[in-house]
């Protein structure tokens, strides 16, 4: 995990994650950097944020992350 100054996730990442491609499992890096941090309603929300595997073939961002997307206190259906 990668901090910035103030102590905010920045980054994370493992190794020991396994990306199901087409040929089959494949063992690859798999990170998740935040582009920041704000404060809404008096709590922290990051700014946005993306899901990558780092591949033989190069990176594979497969998720994109927005405050816009985020829903608080969802009741179950």
């Amino acid at each position: 995990m990668r901090l910035d100054v103030d102590g905010a996730p920045r980054e994370f990442w493992t190794d020991d994650r396994y990306a199901d491609l087409p040929d089959g499992l494949v063992r690859a890096r798999w990170r998740t950097p935040v582009e920041g941090w704000t404060e809404v309603d008096g709590r922290p929300l990051m700014t946005g944020a993306c899901a990558i595997w780092e591949l033989c073939g190069g990176p594979f961002r497969y998720a994109e992350l927005s405050p816009d997307t985020l829903k608080f206190n969802i009741p179950p259906p």
